[in-house]
């Protein structure tokens, strides 16, 4: 006998918050892929799902939960238990609905197992306000959602926010709060086509990152208001399908500042959104790492170079770059490479412990090199427990270790 939550489709859809209901996944079905202009495609999957006396088909699984269908963990009818969720409006025959989002879900009992549908429910059709066509002119609509987190909404205006792993093309009546982690400085481009300038931001709250790229005039508009660290307010963005090539934020999809965009620093209380989040690659993994790969790694300072003059082969220009090798308690060595301002400031004096978030890995002479790129991030001794462990092990025994070394003299396999 298999216990559901009774009921909780009903109260969830209408706004009411349910704790951790216990739901039957009767199906899925692909929804048609979203591409961008380099050709990068997302899947989304739209689920139908059952307590017992009602079944809902207007639920959409995360994207960054995807390998629960394509590793065949969630199957038809399984039993599930939902974590986490979050309920957003989107366009359904020119009207909004309710849609629930789920962040986070635990299968209980597999499909193969229970092997039939639970009940005789009928079918969830909620008439809500959310249907009716909005008239408001606040640059921050609420999405129709109650969320438990009451930190979540504006003290003064009560602003109802929308997690970054809820967001999809198929809807655009959010707002995000989040923290900036990095702002890139602004790269201009001139080419047949004409000439511009952009930066680009990467973004986090509690259930996600993702990436922001403003052009033009809203590079202009937003670059100087725009402080890594501190928490804004961000509605009106569109989204497409994240270029993996040059983005390793844990996300699908990738923002763009159009000129409807709203900014609005957050002044409240903001502990519960997170600061900068690294995925270490261990040292010894990147001689694995495909050439143009983007990692992260932590690792102690053992030597670092001059500042060098170099020309750039394509363009003439004359670049600043500062080769610093790193080891961990692999016992591996890797030389990264550090350009511009960024190389002109290094000091690795006293073995500081770098954490770098989007190095570029490169090749040259049979050797593997890092490179730091716009995107990339660098912070030195961070205050994290990864690099106190390491800053352990070098103390005691890594310094006087000899670490194997992935990189060879000469090169930083880009210029």
């Amino acid at each position: 006998m298999y216990n559901l939550t009774e009921g909780a489709l009903e109260r969830i859809m209408r706004g009411t918050d349910v704790e951790k209901p216990v739901l039957q996944v009767w199906g899925y079905k692909k929804l048609p892929r979203s591409v961008n202009k380099d050709g990068v495609t997302t899947d989304r999957y739209r689920l139908l799902v059952s307590d017992g006396q009602r079944y809902n088909s207007f639920t959409m699984l995360a994207t960054q939960l995807n390998y629960l269908i394509t590793d065949e963990i969630l199957t038809d009818n399984a039993i599930c238990r939902i974590l986490n969720y979050h309920l957003s409006l989107m366009n359904n025959s020119g009207k909004e609905r309710p849609v629930m989002v789920i962040l986070g879900i635990e299968v209980l009992v597999s499909g193969s197992k229970v092997g039939h549908k639970i009940g005789n429910p009928t079918n969830i059709d909620i008439k809500s306000d959310a249907e009716v066509t909005s008239t408001s002119t606040s640059p921050f609509p609420t999405n129709g959602a109650a969320k438990k987190d009451s930190s979540n909404h504006h003290a003064s205006s009560d602003i109802s926010t929308t997690p970054i792993a809820a967001l999809s093309p198929y809807q655009n009546r959010w707002v995000i709060k989040v923290r900036v982690t990095n702002k890139s400085p602004i790269r201009t481009w001139s080419n047949s086509r004409g000439e511009g300038k952009l930066f680009s931001m990467d973004l986090i709250d509690e259930s996600g990152e993702i990436r922001c790229t403003a052009f033009k005039d809203q590079c202009d508009k937003f670059y100087e208001m725009i402080e890594p660290g501190k928490v804004y307010y961000i509605s009106r963005c569109t989204l497409k399908a994240a270029n993996k090539q040059f983005n390793i934020l844990k996300n699908d999809y990738e923002m763009t500042v159009t000129g409807d965009t709203e900014i609005v620093p957050c002044h409240e209380n903001s502990d519960d959104i997170p600061t900068l989040q690294f995925n270490f690659c261990p040292i010894s993994q990147v001689e694995n790492k495909e050439k143009d790969a983007l990692i992260d790694v932590l690792g102690v300072v053992t030597t670092f170079s001059d500042v060098q003059h170099i020309v750039q082969r394509n363009t003439g220009r004359e670049l600043m770059k500062r080769d610093v090798d790193i080891v961990d308690d692999s016992g591996t060595m890797v030389r990264v490479t550090l350009w511009g301002k960024q190389a002109e400031d290094f000091d690795g004096s006293n073995n500081p412990i770098l954490a770098i978030k989007g190095a570029r890995v490169s090749e040259f002479n049979s050797g593997k090199h890092l490179s730091l790129i716009m995107s990339s991030v660098l912070e030195k001794d961070p205050d994290l427990p990864e690099a106190h462990r390491l800053r352990g092990w070098y103390t005691s025994v890594g310094h006087s270790q000899n670490a194997k070394s992935l990189s060879r003299a000469g090169g930083s396999g880009d210029f």
